[in-house]
């Protein structure tokens, strides 16, 4: 049987001053802090990450490293537009060298959609990602392997017919940054996709090129809807030519139309988010009518509200966290009142605490040494 979240995170055991240790829910934090050691991390099978490694996927660009405060401002998400979606709950370090010498043995937990769990990337490393999590009153960053995210589309991804033969310019399902999808088939360059999903059917295939861990999400994009068609309408490559989607499941689907008509045929598109459908439909199958225009723009990832037992510290904006007791700033309090648990260790006038820190439930680290009481 497997073993609940909450038992998963009670089991894990810290090792290693630069490591972060993962405790379980609600488990009050260690009384003493780790001790250095080397640690052979645990790692469970996972098809997917192993699937992932056996595609040729586009060389990735790395950045340098920088200091942990680089990446603490309140403005975070507009410096860093980098995201990358986690698909597991795994070891997670405060430094890069963490990675090599010590780090936490544990079980890994599958993220499920309704969770969240988009991430803001800091920088991209050769064998992990340094992503950044803001929750509970704390900026923290981070490094997580490579192997806990999800492969994604990286950049706005064509659904090619074929894989040896390319869709006019801007005829097409456009599959957005940021998207998971599920694989039917795979040849060395290429992977098959077929997705009924919101009333939208197509199948095709997507060059590994566009594949990666790491995305810009798309900026929404204006449109307005001017007509509908109907359930069943088949969206072609041209007039009369290939279908490259199908619309079901619903009795209309508004579209917007572009350009003249051809053959019989109109030029639409169609925005399902993440998906967008430039083609061409049967003009009888259109019902062109004034619509109102919505908004057709395009999560926080959270625990579900942590107390834990044991003494607290209560924190103030600006108080700087660290990674171990003489390593640097790793996080930020921005909320006054910002309580922390007590690990019950002062070392080098900094004190070991725990606190909350999304999804890995609660982490270890230090902060100054707060006054006598």
């Amino acid at each position: 049987m497997r073993a609940s979240a909450a038992d998963v995170f009670r089991r894990l055991a810290c090792a290693g001053a630069c490591g972060v240790a993962i405790a379980g829910a609600c488990a009050s934090p260690t009384p003493k802090p780790p001790t250095p050691s080397t640690v052979e991390i645990a790692t469970a099978p996972h098809a997917e990450a192993e699937e992932r490694s056996k595609v040729a996927l586009p060389v990735a660009e790395y950045d340098p490293v920088r200091p942990g405060p680089t990446y603490l401002h309140d403005d975070f998400e507009k410096r860093f537009p980098h995201r990358a979606m986690l698909d597991r709950v795994n070891n997670v370090y405060w430094e890069e060298t963490a990675l090599a010498d010590a780090g936490v043995a544990g079980e890994w937990e599958t993220i499920t959609e309704d969770e969240g769990s988009v991430l803001v990337v800091g920088e991209r490393r050769p064998k992990h990602l340094r992503v950044i999590s803001e929750d509970y009153g704390i900026r923290a960053v981070a490094y997580v392997k490579r192997e806990d995210f999800e492969l994604v589309t990286a950049r706005d991804s064509v659904v090619q017919l074929r894989h040896e033969k390319k869709l006019p310019p801007g005829i097409g399902v456009h599959v957005a940054p940021g998207t998971k999808l599920e694989w039917t088939d795979q040849s060395r360059a290429h992977r098959a996709v077929r997705v009924s999903d919101d009333g939208l059917d197509f199948a095709g295939w997507i060059s590994n090129d566009d594949l990666g861990l790491v995305f810009v999400p798309p900026t929404p994009e204006p449109g307005k809807p001017d007509a509908y068609v109907a359930d069943g309408t088949a969206v072609f490559a041209a007039p009369g030519g290939d279908v490259i989607a199908r619309l079901s499941g619903s009795d209309n689907f508004e579209v917007q139309t572009v350009g003249g008509q051809s053959n019989g045929h109109q030029r639409v598109v169609i925005r399902r988010p993440p998906y967008r459908v430039e083609g061409f439909v049967a003009e009888k199958q259109l019902h062109r009518t004034e619509i109102d225009n919505e908004d057709l723009g395009a999560g926080g990832l959270g625990l579900s509200g942590w107390g834990g037992s044991g003494r607290k510290f209560t924190l103030d904006a600006g108080d700087p966290i660290y990674s171990s007791a003489t390593g640097e700033q790793i996080a930020v309090v921005i909320k006054a009142g910002t309580r922390v648990s007590d690990g019950g260790q002062s070392e080098s006038e900094r004190r070991f605490i725990s606190f909350p820190m999304s999804p890995w439930s609660f982490v270890d680290a230090w902060i100054d040494e707060p006054p006598t009481p």
